[in-house]
């Protein structure tokens, strides 16, 4: 009877400590990887216009964002900042990205990751007023004063040695300009010329020949490169079950 007693109580004693050995395996290996991604907001910057950022956060890019990361397992949070000091910040590590650039950004900025293939093309063009104004290539920009966003690379490059260009870092002083015929053309994306204009009910806009078509990438701070596997993956999901198609319905450039 004593031997038997003292079998029992070795059995329950050894199942004790295997159970709590599973417990703590579990713990280790299962429980922080599931709940991180589940719970983990990542905050992104971008120096973007409507209607592809908002300030509002329902932008198409920023809905096509939120829908990416959502079905990767994260929450995302947007910060706004002026384009060239989002990138620093990203760049930094202050936060997780910045969404979306152009793909040759990692030359200055060597922290962040580009995410392949673009999450959007978009169209960079002169807007003007003025009828008599003709721009086939860069350097008839030379012959008209220009007004163009700073901290935008594909405007500072091409207008770097431009005698008469002025950069704003607000695009609604920029269509002013434009209607107060301070400047002759005013250098943005298509789309959010199209938005401006309307906004501020400039029903004559017109566009320039010469034109920038640009894909637009997400980057992400270095620390989350293992997520780009994924997020690859699930941005040629929504491609293919309608749902890029569907977000960015409202984008002239699609």
């Amino acid at each position: 009877m004593k031997e038997s007693r003292v079998f029992i109580l070795s059995f329950a004693n050894a199942m004790h400590a295997f159970l709590t050995s599973l417990f703590l395996l579990a713990v280790i290996f299962g429980g922080p990887a599931r709940s991180e991604e589940a719970s983990v907001s990542l905050r992104l910057s971008s120096g973007n216009l409507p209607p592809v950022h908002t300030p509002a956060h329902d932008g198409y890019m920023d809905l096509l964002l939120v829908e990416l990361f959502k079905r990767a397992g994260y929450a995302l949070e947007f910060i706004d900042l002026p384009p060239r000091r989002a990138l620093q910040s990203a760049n930094s590590g202050l936060h997780d990205g910045d969404g979306v650039r152009r793909r040759s950004i990692g030359d200055s900025f060597p922290n962040l990751r580009t995410l392949d293939p673009a999450i959007v093309e978009v169209e960079f063009v002169g807007l003007h007023l003025a009828p008599a104004i003709t721009v086939a290539r860069p350097e008839d920009f030379l012959r008209y004063s220009i007004g163009y966003i700073r901290g935008w690379d594909v405007s500072e490059k091409l207008f770097e040695n431009h005698p008469n260009a002025t950069a704003v870092t607000d695009a609604g002083n920029l269509m002013r300009m434009l209607e107060e015929n301070r400047i002759d053309v005013a250098f943005m994306t298509c789309t959010s010329g199209q938005y401006f204009a309307e906004f501020h009910h400039v029903t004559d806009i017109k566009f320039t020949e010469f034109r920038i078509t640009q894909g637009l990438h997400l980057n992400l701070h270095k620390k989350h490169k293992n997520l780009f596997p994924k997020l690859e993956v699930i941005l040629a999901q929504m491609h293919a079950d309608g749902t890029y198609a569907n977000l960015t319905a409202g984008d002239a450039s699609q």
